[in-house]
């Protein structure tokens, strides 16, 4: 089971279509990596610099990495 904190589950349910796959069935790997590509594709502007949509994006990602550590080091995913 993935580890959220509330501000990661509002993120989720604000942001995704499938928030509630992501919530409930991805495993950690399948949610940074579907966090990853919405960064890619939705969060830089023109001069490819962070949007404030981005920063908050990052942030949520950065927090589930660090909250879901011991899993990705368990599985050797780091």
């Amino acid at each position: 089971m993935v580890k959220f904190t509330d501000e990661d589950r509002e993120f989720i349910n604000e942001n995704f279509d499938e928030a509630y796959d992501m919530l409930h069935m991805y495993d950690v790997e399948g949610v940074l990596i579907t966090i990853a590509k919405f960064i890619a594709a939705y969060c830089y502007d023109d001069e490819y610099e962070l949007t404030e949509l981005g920063e908050i994006a990052q942030s949520a990602y950065t927090r589930i990495y660090d909250n879901n550590r011991e899993v990705l080091e368990k599985y050797k995913i780091l």
